[in-house]
């Protein structure tokens, strides 16, 4: 019965071990030296197809903090579907005991990698997964979400990443022991039976230990079981043998709150430092729309800044409406108080706006309540935007483009990002020649931008356009 549940609510079940092991070898074949590796380069190509290993090795990472098996998975060569088939598994295990028979050294080299990463001890977990509203699957889902809980959950991981310690296995592991073993000899008898702390630091190790042999990412959630049971046990003990002794009673009595004040001041810093680093270098750095008594309005690198002074009036509604070259005016009214980034509460606060992606002509906002507007401004963007003079083109090359010119279409790639670039429609290239082709279009396509142009340009040798009015 267990396992026709699985089966029946199509759970994959497969894929999860198997891509592991397909990871470490990936990780491993990746690791060789150039001549050994040519000798495995096809490895996997006989269960996933043609060029499956080689473009596995190209993709992978295994040692950075952010490494997992999504830069492989997901199609990418590897997914699930083809995994997560009986007889891929069953390939996919007999080549890794294969491997490991054949090159042991550069497997358990791996190996020791996925372990030590897995334990903390070149470099902390990570905190993934803690996504707040990922996708804004909220609003599709009718989520009746406040403030109170985005506060919250910035807050956990703002401990959590000031609290490195909780994200270092090896270490906790290592605490509970000695406490359970102090506790064993000094309190417990060595002949008594089993107690809940042994019994619950066993669960934690094998719990964890399965994450160490086979893993898809180094993250705390893996981990976060065997850190609650840990925890219980390295709290209680802690408590228990202290409170044991008069001395020791006394300083652990004074040392709670210190370590609480420690710990949330910490975590108040790591809680802030994003707001307040970034009203810091918008001060020094950015353009200066609007001042209005406290509130300050500022442009940089496609962003507008409402930037407000301690005691600021954030109640009321701001409206913010872009007036586009081509189209109708883009209402992107908001709440101050939802979307401000938390700062030092002695300093001044922030909140970010994008501004659309097209040529906007000027923009409109303040605050206001009915029909009631309390301050307001409007501004040409030519006031703060200016288009670029040139246009570099990308080196980016496959089937479809030769050095950043398209071989399908009459546009080009630059890798520039800048919002300014998307003032440059309707402006006309400098050719070689002297002539001047229009640029019809501009827009963002996995990573790069695209210009398009009235004729077609592709002669490789030119790396750069020249833009006039």
């Amino acid at each position: 019965m267990a396992l026709a549940v699985p089966k029946a609510l199509n759970i994959d079940t497969m894929s999860s071990y198997a891509g592991s092991l397909i990871w470490e070898m990936v990780s491993t074949i990746q690791s060789m030296d150039e001549e050994k590796q040519s000798q495995y380069i096809t490895y996997l190509d006989d269960v996933f197809g043609k060029e499956a290993t080689a473009t596995a090795v190209a993709n992978n990472s295994y040692t950075g903090e952010y490494s997992s098996i999504n830069d492989i998975w997901w199609g990418n060569p590897f997914n699930t579907e083809d995994v997560s088939k009986s007889e891929n598994t069953k390939k996919v295990l007999s080549k890794y005991i294969h491997l490991w028979i054949s090159e042991p050294k550069d497997c358990l080299k791996v190996k020791w990698n996925f372990i030590s990463h897995s334990l903390g001890i070149n470099q902390p977990l990570r905190m993934a997964e803690y996504d707040y509203n990922r996708d804004n699957s909220m609003s599709q889902f009718g989520y009746n979400d406040c403030k109170q809980r985005l506060a919250y959950v910035d807050f956990f991981l703002a401990f959590m990443n000031f609290m490195i310690i909780f994200r270092i296995p090896w270490l906790m592991f290592t605490v509970a022991l000695v406490l359970i073993l102090i506790w064993r000899f000094k309190c417990g008898g060595k002949k008594e039976n089993i107690n809940i702390y042994e019994a619950s630091f066993g669960i934690a190790v094998f719990y964890y230990g399965a994450y160490i042999l086979n893993t898809q990412s180094f993250e705390f959630r893996y981990y976060f079981p065997s850190w609650l049971l840990l925890f219980l046990i390295i709290f209680s003990l802690s408590a228990d043998l202290c409170f044991r002794n008069k001395i020791l009673k006394k300083i652990m009595i004074c040392l709670l709150p210190i370590l609480a004040i420690v710990s949330f001041c910490g975590t108040y810093g790591e809680y802030t430092k994003v707001g307040d680093n970034i009203v810091k270098n918008i001060t020094k750095e950015g353009t200066l729309l609007c001042e209005n008594g406290k509130n300050y309005v500022y442009y940089l690198d496609g962003k507008l800044y409402f930037v407000n002074l301690p005691g600021a009036d954030e109640i009321y509604t701001y409206f913010l409406h872009y007036f586009p070259l081509d189209g109708d005016m883009i209402n992107s009214d908001f709440k101050y108080e939802l979307i401000k980034i938390a700062t030092s509460f002695w300093k001044n606060s922030v909140a970010v706006m994008d501004m659309p992606k097209q040529e906007v002509e000027k923009i409109e906002f303040g605050q206001y309540y009915g029909d009631t507007r309390f301050w307001e401004r409007t501004i040409e963007t030519s006031s703060f935007i200016s288009r670029p003079k040139m246009l570099y083109l990308s080196d980016y090359t496959d089937n479809d483009w030769n050095c950043g010119y398209s071989n399908l279409e009459n546009c080009f790639l630059i890798n520039n990002l800048d919002l300014e670039n998307y003032y440059i429609k309707g402006k006309e290239l400098q050719l070689q020649d002297g002539s001047v082709t229009r640029i019809t279009d501009v827009e963002e396509v996995a990573g790069y931008i695209r210009i398009y142009t009235d004729e077609k340009l592709d002669d490789v040798s030119v790396r750069e356009y020249q833009v006039i009015e």
